[in-house]
C-alpha cells in the first residue's frame, strides 16, 4: 500500500473529526437556544433553516472535499432523479449504507432530494452527544426499539404519520444495520424461520425487517405520499474502519425509483414484496462490484 494512499485518507480523517464535531455542536448549541422558541411562527422558520443548512454543509464537505478531493471517491447516479416540489412529503425505503458511504447517502438527500429529513435510528443512538442529540434537538431523528413489541411498533407508527404531515424525507433503513456477512446470515435464518419460506440469495445487504417498513408505508399509503427506494452501493466492501485505505480512487454508486403497486393488504404480503426488492437491490449492487476500480 502506497505512503500517498495512506496520506490522502489520514488527512481526510484528520479534517473529518474536527469539522464533524463543529457541526455537530453547532447543530446542537442552535438546536437547544431556540428550542424555546420554536413554536413561534416567526422564529421557526429560521431556526428550521439554519438546522437544515448545518447538516446540508456537513454532508457535501464530507462527500465533495473529505471524499472526493481527498480520497478520489467518484459519485454515480443511475438514472434520472425524480422531480419534487418543495413542500412534498415523501417516504424512503433504503439499505443501510456502509460506513464511508453514510455522507455520500445524506449528501445526496440533502442536495438532490430535499434539505428536510427525518430518520429513523435506534434508541441507543439518542444518547451519542453530538450526533444524537443533536438529530434529536433539531426534530430530525425517529428514534426506534428494535427489540420493541407492538405498543413500541404503534407508537413508532404515530410517530412517522406526524413526520409524513410536514415536507421532507422520512427514511427507514429496511435492513436495519451496516452488513456483514455473519449480520446477512443471522438475518436470513430469523426471516426463513418467521414466514416458512426459503429466501433468494442475499449479500449486500441484510434480509429487510418488514414491521417498521409496513408502519412507515401504510402510513405513507393512507396519506396519498409517494414511496421510494434508494439503493447505495460501493465497488468494494466496506465493512471495517481500516477498509477506508482502500476505498482510494473508489465509486460509490446510488440509484433512486419510485415504488408503486405495493401490497398492503397485510404484513406478510408486503414483506414478500420488500423481500423481493431488497432482492433486486443486491443484484443490482453485484453488477457495481463485479466493475473494475
Amino acid at each position: 500500500m502506497s505512503l500517498v494512499r495512506y496520506a490522502r485518507v489520514g488527512m481526510a480523517f484528520l479534517l473529518a473529526l474536527p469539522s464533524m464535531v463543529v457541526t455537530g455542536l453547532l447543530l446542537l448549541v442552535t438546536a437547544w437556544a431556540s428550542s424555546p422558541l420554536q413554536h413561534s411562527r416567526k422564529i421557526a422558520p429560521y431556526r428550521q433553516w439554519a438546522l437544515d443548512r448545518f447538516a446540508k454543509w456537513w454532508n457535501w464537505f464530507a462527500t465533495r472535499v473529505l471524499m472526493g478531493w481527498l480520497m478520489g471517491v467518484r459519485i454515480e447516479i443511475e438514472g434520472p432523479v425524480p422531480v419534487f416540489t418543495r413542500n412534498e412529503s415523501i417516504a424512503i425505503l433504503a439499505n443501510h449504507p456502509s460506513s464511508l458511504a453514510i455522507p455520500v447517502f445524506f449528501w445526496f438527500i440533502t442536495h438532490r432530494i430535499t434539505s428536510r429529513f427525518r430518520i429513523t435510528m435506534k434508541k441507543q443512538h439518542r444518547h451519542n452527544p453530538i450526533i444524537g442529540a443533536s438529530l434529536a434537538r433539531s426534530n430530525s431523528a425517529v428514534f426506534i426499539d428494535r427489540e420493541g413489541g407492538p405498543a413500541e411498533l404503534a407508537a413508532l407508527r404515530q410517530e412517522m404519520s406526524r413526520a409524513l404531515d410536514q415536507p421532507g424525507a422520512v427514511i427507514l433503513y429496511c435492513d436495519g444495520r451496516r452488513p456483514s456477512e455473519e449480520r446477512i446470515a443471522a438475518s436470513r435464518v430469523a426471516v426463513e424461520k418467521s414466514l416458512g419460506i426459503a429466501l433468494p440469495d442475499f449479500k449486500h445487504t441484510l434480509v429487510p425487517k418488514r414491521g417498521g417498513s409496513f408502519a412507515l408505508v401504510a402510513e405513507a399509503g393512507a396519506k396519498g405520499r409517494r414511496v421510494f427506494l434508494l439503493t447505495t452501493a460501493f465497488n468494494f466492501r466496506d465493512e471495517r474502519a481500516t477498509d477506508a485505505f482502500r476505498a482510494v480512487g473508489s465509486t460509490i454508486h446510488l440509484r433512486l425509483t419510485e415504488a408503486t403497486h405495493i401490497p398492503l393488504e397485510s404484513e406478510r404480503t408486503f414483506g414478500l414484496w420488500l423481500i423481493n426488492r431488497f432482492a433486486d437491490m443486491n443484484r443490482w449492487i453485484e453488477t457495481k462490484r463485479a466493475k473494475p476500480r
